[in-house]
């Protein structure tokens, strides 16, 4: 994705303040119709670099904006400066408000799950009674080892972990950080369940208690089952190590504070799908409905599935959002010959032969179709669709299938370099010359000039190679949908 200034997405609303991923501003069409109370617009989402602060491609001018952290106290942000950095780091989720006239009024950072390790599995850990899924495309950590040292995360560790809220309530985590002291506030984000319409609720195996005194102003009135809320409270019954137990809540807020009464005549929404079905699925609180009329990019309807992330685009009434577009996220899918496998600690490693430079990784998370992670043999043909690690070449995998045997190989991903005749697509660089070109970002698929497509196919737009020969040499080029 390429980046995209503040000024230019003036009024792009977002309603992923839902989804932990989102663009910014008001109206997609910049008319400013989607913006908040007063004219102000809002987005919620992972920072992804700076320059000024980059929130999934879109740039926000933070210098002397004021950046809230989680405990509230809050600091001047200083043109992506040391202090911006450290309130707001690689990985971690953020809440901006703006104005119709395109100014940032503030920076808000969501902590999604603070508290003590009560378990450790392999590429998770459950802190708070949630659980915290930790691959590659988290911040600093990988399948629960620190980047840099090789610092595993152990049973008793405080930890701050944000992401998103994926199927079966676990956190998918963007952002991870193991204190050097721990902190006192204890925070748990998740689906609530149990709910005793007065003073009780569970969030995952946690048991949550409150009172007249807790802050619940955000919270809808009558069963809060179901919605994703994010808990905080300094009151523990367990002693650490050992589970929390029950937390005496001291706050309960919805997942970025749109209720179900919240209306938008433009919206978009990114991120993890969590349940529901294709016709009618939900991303954090957001009840997401497509149609026959719905156009689907980066692949076809067929494609989605729970777990899968993605971006909708429409109008927002009453917390039901009608896309007229829907985009997969999860936009790189592979196809080729298991080679170099290695299972440890629950996680499966492997390349495609033909792709040297490209390492998939599957894990428990890995929806399996014909197979499991010991099954995965060398030669196996296998398909599969996922997540670009930051490094640009790991490729965190969440569909995995066996195929029948076959010598083709298919990458397909974004372009990041053009040299020539030269495309990179993660990490691979492509002599695309004098081969079969298609362009199929329409209803139908139309053949393409070689002139046509490389003047497509730029940095940032979506192409796949396909190989008949296990990458020894390509024959055809398709542009497709980002």
């Amino acid at each position: 994705m390429t980046i995209k200034t503040k000024a230019a997405l003036a009024a792009v609303f977002s309603a992923a303040l839902l989804a932990a991923c989102g663009g910014g501003g008001g109206g997609i069409d910049g008319t400013g119709g989607g913006g908040g109370a007063n004219g102000t617009g809002v987005a919620f989402g992972t920072v992804t670099g700076y320059g000024s602060v980059i929130i999934n491609g879109v740039r926000y001018e933070d210098n002397g904006v004021t950046i809230t952290k989680s405990d509230d106290s809050t600091v001047r942000g200083d043109g992506a400066g040391a202090a911006t950095r450290a309130a707001l780091p690689i990985g971690s989720v953020v809440r901006v408000d703006f104005n119709s006239a395109t100014n940032v009024l503030g920076f808000k950072v969501d902590d999604s799950v603070s508290g003590r390790i009560e378990s450790v599995s392999p590429g998770s850990v459950v802190v708070m009674g949630q659980t915290v899924r930790i691959d590659d495309t988290t911040s600093q950590y990988e399948d629960n080892v620190l980047r840099t040292g090789g610092v595993a995360l152990n049973v008793g560790d405080f930890i701050r972990a944000q992401g998103t809220v994926v199927s079966g309530g676990t956190l998918q985590a963007s952002y991870l950080v193991k204190p050097s002291a721990s902190g006192t506030l204890l925070e748990a984000k998740g689906v609530v369940s149990n709910h005793n319409g007065s003073s009780s609720f569970s969030v995952g195996s946690l048991n949550v208690t409150y009172s007249g005194s807790t802050i619940t102003s955000d919270m809808p009135s009558g069963n809060w089952n179901g919605l994703v809320v994010e808990v905080k409270g300094s009151a523990c019954s367990g002693a650490a190590p050992a589970p929390c137990g029950t937390l005496t809540a001291t706050k309960v807020e919805l997942e970025g504070g749109l209720s179900s009464s919240s209306s938008r005549s433009q919206a978009e929404v990114e991120g993890i799908v969590r349940s529901g079905t294709q016709a009618s699925f939900q991303i954090g609180n957001v009840t997401v409905t497509t149609s026959t009329s719905t156009r689907w990019e980066g692949g076809t309807s067929d494609d989605w599935a729970l777990g899968v992330k993605l971006e909708a685009e429409g109008s927002l009434a009453n917390g039901v959002l009608t896309a007229t577009k829907v985009s997969l996220r999860d936009g790189s899918r592979l196809e080729g010959n298991v080679t170099a496998q290695v299972l440890t600690n629950g996680v499966l490693t492997f390349k495609l032969t033909g792709l040297p430079n490209v390492t998939i990784k599957a894990n428990a998370s890995t929806e399996l179709d014909g197979l499991t992670l010991s099954g995965v043999t060398a030669g196996q043909h296998v398909r599969l669709r996922g997540r670009v690690a930051s490094d640009g070449t790991t490729v965190v995998a969440t569909e995995l299938d066996s195929r029948n045997a076959d010598t083709r190989l298919e990458l397909r991903g974004m372009v990041t370099a053009v040299s020539g005749t030269s495309l990179t697509i993660l990490g691979t660089q492509v002599n695309v010359a004098g081969l079969s070109y298609t362009d199929s970002r329409g209803a139908t698929d139309v053949s393409m000039s070689q002139t046509a497509f490389l003047a497509a196919a730029q940095v940032g737009a979506t192409v796949k190679l396909r190989s008949d020969n296990n990458g020894t040499s390509y024959s055809e080029a398709e542009l497709e949908n980002d």
